[in-house]
């Protein structure tokens, strides 16, 4: 009911102040719907405007997530070879220290 009344006291004022006065009069009933359609028009576009927009941020955020988990995946890839690596040199050295110093450590038999 806002947006009639708001449109009933605009022409009211248009005619008040003769602005297209005499067409306002003659018309009315044509321009109050039809301005009532252009508006009611313009706000579902706003908010069609408003609901895709807000779509393409969560599709965002899922894409985001996607690349998120991915990059977190591969970085505790390359992170545990990193550290297989770190272990297996390690192993070795200690392995060297053994050897150099002529102590074996004794391996179970299945």
């Amino acid at each position: 009911m806002v947006l009639e009344e708001a449109i009933r006291r605009a022409i009211d004022e248009c005619i008040a102040e003769d602005i297209l006065a005499e067409f306002l009069r003659a018309h009315r009933n044509e321009v109050e719907k039809i301005m009532n359609l252009d508006f009611t028009h313009e706000r579902q576009l706003e908010l069609t405007a408003r609901d895709e927009y807000n779509a393409g941020v969560q599709q965002g955020k899922q894409q985001g997530i996607q690349i998120g988990v991915q990059q977190g995946v591969e970085q505790e890839r390359k992170n545990s070879e990193k550290q297989r690596l770190k272990d297996a040199a390690r192993i070795k050295e200690l392995e060297d220290i053994l050897a150099a110093n002529n102590i074996s450590i004794p391996t179970e038999r299945t």
